[in-house]
């Protein structure tokens, strides 16, 4: 399935109005894909938000390895490349082996939970439903859809809730930003985003800008960080 142009309207908000009374971070204890034993189903639905047509290819291999084992290597890879200075037209994609073997990032181990990277699915979940909206690309017709493929990926009556109300709410920045404190993690968050938009509207990219400034991201690492995701995985 791959959700089409829609032109909805914005679902985010940068103003610091939160949604109830929990925060993402509060909520990731009671809504924790992680905890559950379908992992590889979540990365599957994460891959249908996957709208940007340069990053497209990236979307079996999130399936065969998981959201933020590819996430966190692209994200290192970039800021290695951005601190080196390295010319844009230099940078090479990164390796499966960069992915699963020669990274220290915890991320790249699959029990996530015991490197306290559990929050980080959500996160990741949340980003990109939020970029998705911003950019115009989720209506009625594709959100049954997507609640559609989550029932029969398995998910359970609250995940499904879950997911159902971050299509149908505003997403403030603060609530995707507030629990994401550590570099390797804004720019994990700006790739799920940056995965999200089409590139075919200026809504998206304004939004890429309100949360690279929400998350005090480095002057220029966004570049680095979008040219490692067009580059994908090397074959």
């Amino acid at each position: 399935m791959n959700i089409q142009n829609s032109h909805a309207g914005s679902g985010y908000s940068d103003n610091n109005n939160q949604f109830g009374k929990l925060s993402l971070a509060d909520r990731t204890h009671s809504v924790s894909f992680e905890d559950a034993s379908h992992n590889a189903n979540v990365d599957r639905l994460m891959t249908l938000f996957m709208n940007n047509k340069a990053t497209r290819q990236l979307a079996k291999t999130v399936v065969q390895y998981n959201s933020a084992a590819v996430m966190g290597a692209l994200a290192y890879k970039a800021n290695e490349n951005w601190q080196n200075h390295a010319e844009l037209q230099t940078v090479m994609p990164i390796t499966g082996h960069d992915i699963t073997q020669s990274s220290p990032l915890p991320q790249f181990v699959d029990n996530r939970e015991n490197y306290g990277e559990s929050f980080m699915t959500t996160v990741l979940m949340t980003t990109m439903v939020a970029a998705s909206k911003a950019d115009g690309m989720i209506d009625a017709t594709e959100q049954a859809q997507l609640l559609k493929a989550a029932d029969q990926l398995g998910f359970n009556v609250v995940e499904n809730d879950f997911i159902n109300e971050l299509m149908t709410r505003d997403i403030t920045l603060a609530e995707i930003t507030q629990p994401v404190t550590l570099d390797k993690h804004k720019s994990e968050v700006y790739l799920a985003a940056y995965f999200a938009i089409s590139g075919e509207h200026g809504s998206g990219r304004a939004f890429l800008k309100d949360l690279a400034n929400a998350m005090e991201l480095e002057a220029g690492l966004s570049t680095y960080l979008e040219r490692q995701a067009d580059l994908g995985i090397a074959k």
